[in-house]
């Protein structure tokens, strides 16, 4: 399992990727429920728009996988998809904070149901052909964790950036009246900065990305050569005929319900239940992304040595007993929301440093069964798991806000908002990971299993003999 070893350039440069694609991701599931609640729009309504905007990208998601999966040209395979979307993914991380006004509110609604539905578009038009060149570049088990690894470290800087800079930003804008996160000013002002950020990261990993495609180039010209009629069902169909990927699909699922009201409330907490300001949650978010790169490191190495499995399991259960235990005892000052969130963090970082990685091990499980490879729909498909799972708990997110009576202009909530916005946060996440670490248990994919499957797989490509022992169960 030498093989498939990776120079620093490539590395660093797929690290670099996670950055572009990270500004209007964590932008979008951060703060844009938030601000269409400043702009006006009811609970219920932005959570709604949120959710909407979101099922839009689930939609797509498998076909721009299939499209990549099959669009080749000798300039590139996944690298023009990035590059196609990588403009209007800037222009429209402006738009969705832009200080416009707007004669109605359904004019209103319109325009940031469609602002959130092309954002998401372009974002995944260049993050479904990044994360499926991940497999392409390399079978190495550890490789692969550890490109995860590069483009967590690149995507978590980018949270950094992307948390902490829209709470300064509003801070600087402050007079003194409390209402800071109500200039719509200030949000035009975000939009402006992380579109130039995220077109400027973007040419980078274009550049240091370049040329690293040679050999799935080569080997997706031979098979345009054989002329593969593109069925986007049958290879849907073909992906999830795979056991143990379903198992990946549905573990996916479930973690996500509960992570997505979690992410979508979380500034809500800092602000309504801890009472942090905007200047000390911007610090928050500094000191919160510093510690889960400082984790990830560590839990990568753990993974390349023992497995993922064990890896996750190891960070999603104490999380769920800790989850409990705060929404009982309540986040209740700074202390708390810089314990509560960090751990939160660190687990959610293990979530999405691996989720992908669980796609990438059934590359070669296809690969085994049908003798293709389908980097592209794989990841595609588990985007579109999340994504629906997403959008249920946007949804319902905007919908116990509303029904506990948070109010957007009020500076202290109800007390049954201040539980509303708990629940959501902690109780919630808890009972979903729990579920989702049952689900893990019977994961069967080891990290010795995947390389007696890769050297089965080598032998099959080569037509010589193989055997399945030892791993017929992943099958």
């Amino acid at each position: 399992m030498e093989q498939g070893k990776l120079s620093w350039r490539v590395k660093i440069g797929y690290g670099v990727g996670h950055l572009a694609p990270s500004t209007p991701y964590n932008l979008l599931l951060i703060y844009f429920v938030l601000f269409l609640t400043i702009a006006g729009v009811a609970p219920a309504t932005a959570g709604l728009i949120g959710a909407i905007a979101v099922l839009w990208d689930a939609i797509i998601n498998p076909f721009i996988g299939s499209l990549s999966d099959n669009y080749v040209t000798e300039k590139g395979r996944r690298l023009p998809w990035m590059k196609l979307s990588l403009i209007p993914m800037a222009i429209l991380v402006y738009l969705m904070f832009a200080p416009f006004t707007f004669p109605s509110a359904g004019l209103q609604i319109v325009y940031y149901l469609l602002v959130g539905c092309l954002a998401w578009t372009t974002y995944s038009t260049f993050v479904v052909p990044y994360y499926a060149m991940a497999a392409e570049l390399t079978e190495n088990y550890s490789e692969r964790n550890n490109l995860r690894l590069t483009a967590m470290i690149g995507g978590y800087f980018c949270v950094l950036l992307a948390l902490s800079g829209p709470a300064y930003i509003i801070e600087a804008a402050a007079v003194g009246d409390g209402m800071e996160w109500l200039n719509r000013t200030s949000w035009g002002n975000i939009g402006i900065v992380f579109g130039i950020f995220a077109l400027i990261t973007g040419i980078v990993t274009l550049l240091m990305l370049s040329g690293s495609e040679k050999e799935a180039i080569k080997t997706a010209l031979e098979a345009k050569k054989e002329e593969i009629k593109l069925n986007f069902v049958n290879e849907w169909v073909a992906c999830l005929k795979i056991k143990t990927f379903r198992r990946v699909l549905l573990w996916t699922a479930v973690y996500v319900l509960g992570l997505s009201p979690l992410t979508t409330v979380f500034v809500f907490l800092l602000t309504f239940n801890a009472h942090m300001s905007a200047g000390e949650q911007g610090t928050f978010w500094i000191i919160y992304n510093l510690a889960i790169i400082a984790a990830l490191p560590i839990i990568t190495w753990f993974a390349n040595k023992f497995g993922k499995k064990p890896a996750m399991i190891g960070a999603f259960l104490p999380m769920t007993i800790i989850s409990l235990y705060y929404y009982f005892a309540g986040v209740n000052n700074i202390v708390d929301a810089y314990i509560f969130g960090i751990l939160w963090g660190i687990v959610v970082g293990v979530y999405y440093t691996f989720y992908v990685a669980k796609a990438y091990d059934c590359v070669e499980i296809s690969e085994f069964l049908t003798g293709t490879r389908q980097e592209g729909s794989m990841v595609a498909l588990t985007l579109f798991v999340m994504k629906i799972a997403m959008a249920i708990g946007i949804f319902a997110t905007g919908w116990v806000l509303g029904l506990t009576g948070y109010d957007a202009e009020a500076l202290e909530q109800t007390e049954s908002a201040v539980h509303g916005i708990l629940a959501l946060a902690a109780l919630a996440p808890a009972i979903f990971t729990g579920i989702s670490v049952i689900i893990l248990f019977f994961y069967p994919v080891s990290k010795k299993k995947f390389e007696l499957l890769c050297a089965a797989v080598e032998k099959k490509r080569a037509g010589e003999e193989y055997s399945t022992e030892g791993f017929e169960d992943i099958l």
